[in-house]
């Protein structure tokens, strides 16, 4: 948020706030229509800032104001802390992928969510009950007939995707922990291909 230094009563005003300067109230929008002439008169100078703000999950920002000079010094937080953050996201990654990724059979892609995995949970327990000719959408809106041996199929492909998934979550984590800077750990490649993805 800009601020402006009040050289007449050591004083700060900040856009978008009511201020004070000696017997005069300011509105809170006088900052956004004043241009150079009516900060000089009123002495205001716009505060100069020395650094900048780092991602607060793993920062903490410390502003000190001198006159008009604004200093942003960055105080990285404990490691166990940078490294259960980058856990969480590193996990919710994992989670969004198993859910939403899908898997593959021969040429088709089929869900993954909780409900899909019920569906095809209940086509292997129909086994050569399946109704005949029965037609599945998969993942890009075709459709495909659905066997016992296909149902099948698709435990095994889920089975060895959650496995996939789960590795390469625990391969980032390992990394991300040996990293010098857990922070900064990009854990955006190193899976398993999802539907719509090309394989790395």
């Amino acid at each position: 948020m800009k601020k402006f230094y009040c050289t007449e009563n050591d004083s700060y005003a900040t856009l978008g706030q009511q201020f004070t300067i000696g017997e005069v109230t300011y509105p809170h929008n006088w900052l956004d229509h004043a241009n150079a002439e009516d900060l000089v008169h009123v002495g205001l100078v716009e505060v100069a800032v020395i650094g900048e703000a780092a991602d607060d999950r793993f920062f903490d920002n410390i502003e000190t104001l001198s006159g008009a000079t604004l200093t942003i010094t960055q105080i990285l937080k404990p490691i166990t802390h940078v490294i259960a953050i980058r856990w969480s996201e590193i996990k919710a990654e994992r989670d969004l992928r198993t859910e939403n990724g899908g898997y593959k059979v021969g040429a088709s892609w089929f869900h993954s969510d909780q409900k899909s995995r019920s569906q095809q949970l209940g086509l292997v327990l129909l086994g050569a009950s399946i109704p005949a000719n029965l037609q599945w959408k998969t993942m890009d809106g075709s459709f495909v007939t659905m066997t016992p041996t296909l149902a099948q199929q698709l435990l095994g492909a889920a089975a060895a995707s959650d496995q996939a998934i789960f590795a390469a979550a625990e391969t980032h984590k390992a990394a991300m922990e040996a990293s010098a800077d857990p922070a900064s750990y990009d854990f955006s490649g190193g899976w398993p291909s999802a539907f719509g993805e090309q394989p790395e």
